[in-house]
């Protein structure tokens, strides 16, 4: 199962395993706000693990990247008053996201990157 967090809507902090070169965690800032992940059991102090183990890049990069990804969605919660919604989410592999979540992500990320193409077209 895929499953996305919104950056936009909780701040994350992104540490590597000291003990593991291939795992690193994300976590919320102080709660996942809701809405802000699809873990169906909406787990506002959730930990995500990663094992970075057969990706085609590595633990730094996947940290380096998540990281960027975060700085960008800190830059707009702080306007956030007056700016107008924009994606910054991430996906991954879950297994306690269930098919209907799944499914409502899905659609919006469609809905969002249709958006996108639509902004960039004018």
């Amino acid at each position: 199962m895929k499953g996305m967090i919104n950056f936009n809507l909780s701040l994350a902090v992104v540490e590597a395993d000291a003990s593991n070169p291939n795992v690193f965690m994300l976590r919320p800032y102080t709660k996942w706000a809701p809405g802000s992940t699809t873990d169906k059991d909406e787990d506002e102090d959730r930990v995500y693990i990663f094992d970075t183990t057969g990706s085609e890049h590595s633990r730094e990069k996947w940290v380096e990247v998540l990281q960027k990804h975060m700085e960008k969605a800190k830059e707009r919660h702080a306007r956030r008053s007056t700016a107008k919604s924009t994606a910054a989410s991430e996906y991954w592999e879950d297994e306690t996201v269930d098919e209907e979540q799944a499914l409502a992500a899905a659609k919006l990320v469609e809905k969002l990157e249709a958006k996108k193409r639509a902004r960039q077209a004018h």
